[in-house]
């Protein structure tokens, strides 16, 4: 599926018992081989010699679970009904999903306001999404990792007020616009409900 989102030449687990399937270092497949019969070779040559990647470890289900073992700053999760990497933050509450069309992976953040910390991670992830468009499509999760760390921090201090938002880089800039069109339909929207409570006698 072009799921591969690895450094180039590292190095993965193989068995001695020549099973032609190579696994990560973090796949729970590839720790039930047992130590003796367990090689440790690079992708590249794994591939050369005619192995083939491990479904899990290529799967939305691998991803996820390769970052609940090595994120220390998210809480990451698996969606089956979405086939979606769901990563939690102290204030917000994301989407990743594959998108075999144009083979990349695609960001969604929950809507805005819909964000409860007290909330279980599978209700969130039952709650409404909105395509985070000013992220483009990439095969590199470590972006979209970075993207999210960055966005949540500048939240985390900033809330929603734009006029505090720092324009240091184009990411920061574009996240500045968007806060402000959100603050700006807010506007409007408030405006006309004060319209409707007037025309209703309120």
């Amino acid at each position: 599926m072009g799921k591969n989102t690895k450094e180039d030449g590292h190095t993965v687990v193989v068995s001695r018992e020549n099973k032609k399937v190579f696994h990560e270092n973090y796949c729970p497949y590839a720790r039930k081989i047992k130590l003796e019969n367990r090689l440790f070779i690079s992708d590249f040559e794994a591939e050369r010699r005619g192995y083939h990647e491990c479904k899990f470890c290529r799967s939305v289900k691998g991803m996820a679970y390769k970052y609940k073992c090595k994120s220390k700053k998210f809480q990451t999760s698996y969606d089956p009904k979405a086939d979606a990497l769901c990563i939690r933050t102290d204030v917000g509450f994301w989407r990743v999903i594959w998108s075999q069309e144009e083979e990349g992976w695609k960001l969604f953040h929950l809507n805005h306001g819909d964000f409860n910390s007290n909330l279980e991670t599978k209700v969130l992830m039952r709650r409404g999404f909105h395509r985070q468009w000013d992220v483009v499509e990439t095969t590199n999760l470590k972006k979209i990792f970075d993207y999210i760390r960055h966005h949540d921090s500048d939240y985390a201090k900033y809330g929603n007020d734009y006029h505090k938002m720092p324009t240091q880089t184009s990411q920061q800039k574009k996240y500045r616009q968007h806060a402000k069109n959100r603050a700006r339909k807010k506007s409007i929207r408030n405006v006309y409900k004060i319209l409707d409570q007037i025309q209703n006698g309120r």
